[in-house]
C-alpha cells in the first residue's frame, strides 16, 4: 500500500539520521568537550517529522479495542468475567433450529391471520349485502336460494308437460338467481296444481328442515356458552361450590337466564356471596363473644348470689349449749351433723 511504503521509507530516514550521530560520535572520541558539545547537540536536534502526501492517502485506521467483558448470562462467563465464546456458540448452535421453527411458526401464524381478516371482511360485506337485500342475515338469505334452487330443480322435471318449455326454463333460472314472489307466481301458471302442490310440499319441508338444523345450532352454542360459564366460574372459586346452597342458587341463575348469563355475571355473584360469608362471619364472631360476656357476667352474678344466701355455718356445739338444750333442742342439733 502507499501509506505503508511512506512510513517504511521515513523509518529509513530517522534510522540512517540516527547512525550519522552516533558515526559523528565515534569519530570525536577523542576530543573530551567536541564529545560532550556533539551529544548535547544531538540530544537537542527536534524529532523528525513525516510529512503525508496530501490528497489521496488516508490514516491508518486503528482496529478497535476489542472488550470482552460484556454484559451476558453468567454461565457463559469464565472466571475472570470475560465471555466463554465456546460456550455461546455451543448455546446458539444448539438454540438456531428451534429459532428457525419459531421463525417459521410465526410467519405461518400471520399468513393465517391476514387469512383470518381477509376472510372476516369478506364474510362482512356479504352481510352487509344481505341485509341491504332484505334478508335478516346472511344464513337466512343462503336458505332462500337454496330452497329456490330446490323448488326450481323439481319444476324442470316436468318441463316437458309446459307450452313453451325454453321459456319457462329461462323463467326457472332466473329464479335460481332472484328468488321473488311475482316471479313464482309465474312460474306456478306454467305448471298443473298437482306439479305445484308437489313442489310446495318439498319446499315446506327444506324449510322445516332448515328451522331445525337452527335451532338445533342456537342450542348448542346456548349449551356452550352455559359450559364455559360454569368451567371458569368452578376454576375461579371452587370452594363456593362446595357450599350447597350456593350450588342450587347458582343453578336456578343458569335455568332463568340461560346464556345470557355471563362469566362477568358469575363473577359479580360470587363475589357478592363471598362478602356476605365474610359479613356472617364476622357477625357471628361478635354476637358470640357478646353471649360470652354476658355468660361470664351471669355466673359471677350467680356465684355472688350464692354466697349472700349461703345459710351461716353451723357453730360448734359445747357442753354448756348442750346443758342449757331441751330434749327437742338437743334432737334438731344433732340432726345437722347427722
Amino acid at each position: 500500500m502507499p501509506g505503508n511504503t511512506d512510513l517504511q521509507t521515513t523509518s529509513t530516514d530517522v534510522a540512517q539520521s540516527d547512525v550519522q550521530v552516533n558515526s559523528t560520535i565515534t569519530d570525536n572520541s577523542n576530543n573530551g568537550d567536541d564529545l560532550q558539545k556533539q551529544i548535547s547537540e544531538a540530544l537537542n536536534e527536534p524529532e523528525t517529522k513525516v510529512e503525508e502526501p496530501q490528497g489521496t492517502q488516508e490514516p491508518p485506521k486503528q482496529e478497535p479495542k476489542q472488550d470482552n467483558n460484556v454484559n451476558c448470562p453468567e454461565k457463559f462467563k469464565n472466571e475472570d468475567g470475560s465471555v466463554n465464546i465456546e460456550k455461546l456458540a455451543k448455546s446458539y448452535k444448539e438454540l438456531e433450529p428451534l429459532l428457525n421453527e419459531k421463525a417459521a411458526w410465526q410467519k405461518e401464524r400471520a399468513e393465517l391471520l391476514e387469512i383470518k381478516k381477509q376472510l372476516d371482511e369478506f364474510n362482512k360485506q356479504k352481510e352487509e349485502q344481505a341485509i341491504q337485500a332484505g334478508y335478516s342475515s346472511t344464513e337466512d338469505m343462503q336458505q332462500v336460494f337454496e330452497i329456490a334452487n330446490l323448488e326450481a330443480n323439481e319444476y324442470a322435471k316436468y318441463l316437458p308437460y309446459v307450452e313453451n318449455p325454453e321459456e319457462v326454463r329461462q323463467k326457472l333460472i332466473n329464479y335460481t338467481n332472484n328468488p321473488t314472489d311475482e316471479l313464482m307466481a309465474e312460474i306456478e301458471l306454467e305448471f298443473s296444481p298437482e306439479v305445484n302442490k308437489r313442489v310446495a310440499v318439498l319446499s315446506e319441508r327444506q324449510k322445516q328442515q332448515f328451522e331445525a338444523d337452527k335451532q338445533k345450532q342456537a342450542e348448542t352454542k346456548k349449551m356452550t356458552n352455559i359450559e364455559n360459564v360454569i368451567n371458569q366460574s368452578v376454576n375461579t372459586n371452587k370452594d363456593l361450590f362446595g357450599y350447597e346452597p350456593f350450588k342450587q342458587l347458582f343453578i336456578n341463575t343458569l335455568h332463568k337466564f340461560g346464556d345470557n348469563f355471563t362469566f362477568d355475571d358469575a363473577k359479580a355473584l360470587m363475589d357478592t356471596v363471598v362478602q356476605m360469608k365474610e359479613l356472617f362471619k364476622a357477625e357471628f364472631e361478635k354476637q358470640s363473644g357478646i353471649k360470652l360476656q354476658n355468660d361470664k357476667a351471669t355466673d359471677k352474678l350467680a356465684a355472688i348470689n350464692n354466697v349472700n344466701s349461703a345459710p351461716a355455718a353451723s357453730q360448734p356445739i359445747t357442753n354448756a349449749d348442750i346443758d342449757k338444750m331441751s330434749a327437742q333442742e338437743l334432737a334438731k342439733a344433732i340432726k345437722q351433723y347427722i
